[in-house]
């Protein structure tokens, strides 16, 4: 059955055989189950992850027809921690093309203070292993990302 939705909330990672990948989503599988959802994020994915200094910690607004992508891109490096010496992430939301300037009016300020959380926590868990960093992960980022989906969906009515 496929999801139906004004606005998808969504937290990726760059994996090094996959490339940009979802792994949590509000609602669930709004990107990776529902053949417009994987549309989507086959538009946007590499915006979401770009891996690019220039574009660390900064809001990125993409649109391609009718379709548009918020999202705060991060970067954390580690010589030692990470296979590809950094982590690449991703917070952000999906909405329709037209209601990008409402979603990121209602949206911005969030993602980018949530990006910067999650950025900071993983800085500070140092020695943390992937399944504790997970946990933690899975701990906060439901109703995170639902509360960006609710706020990017009121915005796009």
């Amino acid at each position: 059955m496929p999801v139906t939705c004004v606005a998808r909330a969504f937290y990726a990672e760059f994996d090094d055989v996959k490339g940009p990948v979802v792994l949590y989503e509000e609602p669930p599988g709004c990107l990776t189950r529902d053949e417009e959802g994987r549309r989507i994020w086959e538009c946007f994915g590499d915006y979401v992850i770009t891996g690019r200094e220039p574009l660390d910690g900064v809001a990125v607004r993409a649109r391609a027809g009718r379709d548009a992508v918020l999202c705060v891109p991060q970067i954390l490096r580690s010589e030692t921690r990470y296979v590809r010496n950094a982590l690449l992430f991703g917070l952000g939301v999906a909405v329709p093309g037209a209601d990008l300037p409402a979603a990121t009016g209602a949206c911005l300020p969030a993602l980018q203070r949530l990006s910067r959380s999650l950025r900071a926590l993983e800085a500070e868990a140092q020695d943390a292993s992937w399944a504790a960093r997970k946990e933690r992960l899975e701990a906060a980022l439901p109703a995170v990302l639902e509360a960006l989906e609710r706020a990017a969906a009121q915005a796009c009515r």
